[in-house]
């Protein structure tokens, strides 16, 4: 098969205009006439093995945009040292990656030969399909490579990837559930939201309701309800997703010390009728832990939510989450009802453990929620022995605080020579 027929057919099976493949010096009229078959490509003359490059970057890149395989062999065209060769050999791992339906470290491990490369824009698609490939197998590469990928492209986000990006992102948004990744996925929305604007461009809501919610999780509360107040504005919301935004801009108004505000939102929700339990998990769960944070005099109010979440916990067929326990242990301790409060600790500390996807950061809030009930019915050692499982080096800025103050009320209370140990990486020792 000719190289014109190779384009021509290629540019047809992809969905893709004659325009679509032009780039600085090659134009519409220069593709109309490689297709026509008036225009040709010479390996002797360096001009049109560029050219021909240029294209042929342009069709491996539309075929991993829309997952349609490429068979394109332009190997006669190029000299043995070519960047072709390297860009057509990690193509073609690709491809071989994204078919593949069971995880082989065999073959992921070969991705560094092509991360080594310079790659041009296909290293995006690479490290975006390492990223997904590794999810269910080693979160924290995976996280790793998201946020590569998302950082490295967003400023090459064209027409063309935009949907591509944003799917990206959706994969990512599944296990991003800390400061440091919820940062990137808003950084990587701002900017799909930008561009979009600039070239009057569609914007799905969810992109709105995932920058209200990451920015929560980012601790950007005030742009968290900016873009609740976007998607509220912006959409006709069904009762599911009315409840989701109302239990983030609660939780907002909570950081942000607005607590009439959250305390309306947690009474309107509370007393709505609706079948959603994983919702009501959520918000009988966040009530409970608003009115503890705030010591607040709401008993009526948390043993109405101790009641219905315990019910939903007790006859819930899903996975429950650990922060779902650990709200229920807060309700119980909050009437001193330690032992019950205990056994739901615990087994929030129990699906921390078997969970993947948990951050340092939850942890150490569970151990923070639970300070009350361990220290009333004698058990901090246990905690001392939850705080010895955490790695120190991998902290954000905000867990190393959240540890410090964990230990810092443990030693007050607890003269310990365990808590002295947890604390010596932290104490700045003169020189002798």
């Amino acid at each position: 098969m000719s190289y014109s027929q190779i384009i021509r057919e290629s540019r047809k099976k992809l969905g893709i205009t004659q325009t679509d493949l032009t780039s600085p010096g090659i134009s519409r009229v220069y593709i109309t006439d490689i297709e026509s078959g008036k225009a040709t490509f010479q390996a002797s003359i360096p001009n049109k093995v560029n050219r021909a490059f240029q294209i042929y970057k342009k069709l491996l890149e539309f075929s991993l945009i829309k997952n349609t395989p490429l068979d394109l062999n332009f190997d006669a065209l190029f000299p043995e040292n070519h960047p072709y060769f390297k860009i057509k050999s990690c193509y073609l791992y690709l491809l071989e990656l994204k078919s593949v339906k069971v995880f082989n470290e065999n073959l992921l491990s070969k991705s560094q030969t092509f991360i080594d490369y310079e790659l041009e824009n296909i290293k995006f698609y690479l490290i975006a399909q390492l990223a997904i490939s590794y999810r269910h197998h080693d979160i924290d590469l995976s996280r790793k490579y998201f946020r590569i990928a998302l950082i490295s492209q967003k400023y090459n986000i064209n027409k063309h990837n935009i949907e591509f990006y944003i799917n990206i992102i959706n994969h990512f948004i599944y296990i991003a559930n800390d400061e440091i990744n919820a940062s990137v996925i808003v950084e990587a929305l701002d900017y799909v939201i930008t561009f979009s604007e600039k070239n009057a461009l569609k914007i799905n809501t969810h992109i709105y309701y995932h920058m209200a919610l990451y920015n929560k999780i980012a601790f950007n509360f005030e742009e968290s309800i900016k873009y609740l107040k976007i998607v509220e504005d912006t959409a006709s919301l069904s009762q599911y997703d009315y409840i989701k935004c109302e239990i983030i801009k609660a939780g907002s108004y909570n950081s942000l010390n607005k607590n009439e505000e959250a305390l309306d939102i947690f009474l309107q929700l509370i007393s709505m009728d609706n079948d959603y339990n994983d919702l009501k998990m959520l918000y009988y769960g966040n009530c409970i832990n608003f009115i503890v944070k705030n010591k607040l005099d709401q008993t009526e109010i948390v043993n109405q939510c101790i009641e219905s979440l315990s019910y939903i916990v007790g006859n819930y067929e899903q996975k429950i989450e650990a922060n779902t326990y650990s709200n229920l242990g807060q309700g119980y301790a909050y009437n001193n009802q330690y032992d019950q409060a205990y056994i739901c600790f615990e087994k929030a500390f129990e699906v921390l453990r078997e969970d993947k996807n948990a951050t340092l950061y939850n942890l150490l809030m569970v151990i923070t929620e639970s300070f009350v009930t361990y220290m009333n019915i004698d058990k901090l050692d246990e905690l001392i022995g939850y705080l010895k499982t955490v790695t120190t080096t991998t902290f954000t800025d905000k867990e190393n605080i959240l540890y410090m103050k964990v230990l810092l009320t443990l030693t007050h209370y607890d003269k310990n020579e365990k808590i002295n140990d947890l604390l010596d990486p932290f104490i700045i020792k003169p020189n002798l």
